[in-house]
């Protein structure tokens, strides 16, 4: 989130909230430090009996998200900014201190005369979840609705509820559902006005499905609901069936949760088609689309498309889920080897179909033929200014020669959570057409389980066996790493496994991964020495040609021992400086450029371009094609 927005939501939350009523017995701190967003160190200006002078508070009514965790950052900037606007005032509730003697307090902020609840705002922004442990519930009720109106935006920690269900999708498996926040569509069949509030009774509901809307809410509501029997309406709410209820139900607390439209939407592509794990007879096409829909996908050997524009093959698709985003993969198999083919995805609606942009991969060749791919890594995400990921994205798009996959050195997004998912796909939209896509995991994955849902990789090893794998691509090997994993047994064990698949007659032998074994790069200099001890050797003894890392935002090459090192973390992340002294073997290095690598390995040898695509200066990211690198092998 960049600063501006950062302060536009500032600013909502604080419209929103009204500016309310003040707290009960407070008295006036000076916040010195925020530890994250709900731990806070004050020095007390007004010492009330058995508060110390300088205190660490742990707030109440709501809990954030941990340091390192998605949103922490964010929650704990909120935290800042509102306690710079104003005087910061602490209530106490009825237990004083937790087992670890922190001081148990709410955190109000005065401006101009009027309060701010800082539980609430983080709440209301999707930065923080109600969390109540007795006895200290004072603001259970408004901190809840400040949640709820957080849950119903969709913002902060609630992207991922995205769940958007009909009526029959939602009770063919309403025990799943039960407490989640979801949106369900729904016919009205009928309006129960009552004494404080209504009730909207859904159509073709197999248990009863209901709509509870509180007084305050069907005061702005009654006149569009009233008189609308027959009408198609959105509520998102969380879902609930308690005991002394006889249907599920939706309590409607804001108006906002409840919304008339005209028709459902169609379904669309969320992001894809793209493709993954390619060998010499398949490939797997991967998609998401929102709701999930039955699709065709559809392929043909691509000189035939190019003659005919039509697709002569195709392997029909079902969700298993229809009720919950999902990522899509069909594999295609008893395809000709080395053969470039042309593939689309058709959505299929109950009312109309939506066929994705065409795609194009080849099936891997057999020795002694040519083999073209690209290479970046550490995309993540930019606050502000031009789509540098689509800079680069583009520019592989665009490249004259077509690439065969594209490899990723991992950090492919600042966060494993939608939103940064959702701008990885539309900057890098056009490359993924162009080859599959074969990534390693980086520290901002965070072995998230989103990565491996989200694309399907060689045979390899680890969790789901993807976290380390082997592509044979004609005479390339490539084998992806994870040098993320914590336990000594994982490394002995990729360290087994690139011995095994390294065995073999391959001409050209690469590895990939997201930690620099050496770097000149002004922080994270000079390299892993564990990598350096465990892998290095390795490298030696099985005759690898070329390593490429990321991690380090520059471009470096190194040369030891006969292995050549590129480091190639320049594929759309803010650019970091090298160190003013380089490392023995540094043979070439840039801190000032957004870049791939394109390599190609045939007959001739090893060819390998590193490519600028634009040029950052300070802040500004300006666009300019240049070769940083060219080299041979």
């Amino acid at each position: 989130m960049g600063k501006l927005g950062f302060l536009l939501m500032l600013l909502w939350v604080c419209v929103v909230a009204g500016l309310g009523a003040g707290p009960q017995d407070a008295f006036e701190v000076r916040v010195l430090s925020v530890v994250d967003g709900d731990t806070v160190d004050v020095r007390v200006l007004e010492q009330p009996e058995g508060v110390w002078l300088r205190e660490r508070v742990r707030l109440l009514g709501f809990d954030a998200p941990e340091i390192g965790e998605p949103f922490a950052d964010e929650a704990t900037r909120m935290v800042r900014e509102l306690v710079r606007s104003g005087r910061t005032w602490l209530e106490l509730d009825r237990q004083l201190r937790d087992p670890y003697l922190r001081l148990l307090a709410n955190l109000w902020v005065e401006v101009d005369g009027e309060w701010l609840l800082v539980g609430e705002e983080l709440l209301r922004a999707g930065l923080a979840w109600t969390l109540f442990i007795p006895p200290n519930d004072r603001y259970w009720d408004r901190l809840r609705r400040a949640e709820l109106q957080g849950q119903i935006r969709g913002v902060g920690l609630w992207e991922e509820y995205t769940q958007v269900l009909s009526i029959r999708e939602m009770e063919r498996d309403v025990v799943r559902y039960m407490t989640e926040v979801v949106t369900v569509r729904f016919e009205l069949a009928d309006t129960e006005e009552l004494s404080a509030g209504a009730v909207l009774h859904a159509g073709a509901s197999r248990y009863g499905f209901r709509v509870k809307v509180s007084e305050q809410a069907w005061d702005k509501l009654a006149a569009t609901v009233q008189d609308a029997e027959g009408a198609r309406y959105e509520v998102r709410g969380e879902l609930d069936w308690s005991r002394r209820e006889d249907a599920p139900f939706i309590r409607v607390e804001i108006a906002d949760q409840l919304e008339l439209v005209e028709e459902w939407p169609r379904g669309a592509f969320i992001h894809g088609p793209y493709t993954g794990a390619p060998d010499n007879t398949e490939v797997t096409v991967s998609w998401m689309a929102e709701p999930p829909l039955a699709a065709q996908v559809e392929y043909v050997p691509r000189e035939e498309y190019e003659r005919s524009g039509e697709f002569a093959y195709s392997i029909a698709y079902f969700p298993q889920d229809t009720g919950r985003r999902q990522t899509a993969h069909v594999t295609l198999s008893d395809l000709a080897s080395d053969t470039r083919y042309a593939y689309r995805v058709v959505l299929e609606g109950d009312e109309s179909r939506q066929a994705s942009p065409v795609g194009r991969f080849r099936t891997a060749p057999a020795a002694g033929q040519e083999v073209t791919f690209a290479v970046i890594a550490d995309t993540q995400w930019q606050w502000d200014g031009v789509n540098r990921i689509r800079l680069v994205g583009d520019a592989i798009a665009g490249d004259p020669d077509e690439f065969d996959f594209i490899l990723h050195g991992g950090d492919l997004v600042e966060s494993p959570i939608p939103r940064y998912w959702q701008h990885f796909f539309y900057s890098l939209s056009d490359a993924l057409l162009e080859a599959p896509f074969l990534p390693v995991l980086g520290n901002h994955e965070g072995n998230s389980r989103t990565y491996y849902e989200t694309f399907t990789l060689p045979p390899g090893g680890g969790l789901m066996d993807k976290r380390w794998w082997a592509l044979e691509y004609g005479d390339v090997m490539v084998i992806g790493l994870d040098t993320n994993v914590s336990r000594p047994g994982d490394y002995i064990d990729q360290v087994e496994f690139m011995r095994e698949h390294f065995s073999g007659e391959h001409a050209y032998r690469f590895v990939i991964f997201h930690h620099p074994v050496f770097t000149s790069d002004a922080i994270y200099g000079p390299g892993m020495e564990g990598l350096q001890s465990l892998f290095h050797q390795v490298f030696v003894e099985k005759g690898v040609d070329i390593v490429f890392t990321g991690h380090a935002h520059n471009y470096e090459r190194i040369e030891r021992d006969g292995v050549t090192y590129l480091v190639v973390g320049g594929g759309g992340a803010t650019i970091r400086p090298l160190a003013e002294e380089r490392l023995d073997g540094s043979m070439v290095a840039d801190d000032n450029h957004l870049f791939y690598v394109k390599v190609t390995a045939g007959p001739a040898g090893i060819e390998v371009e590193s490519v600028a695509v634009a040029e950052q200066v300070d802040d500004t990211v300006i666009s300019a094609w240049e070769l940083l690198d060219e080299f041979s092998r």
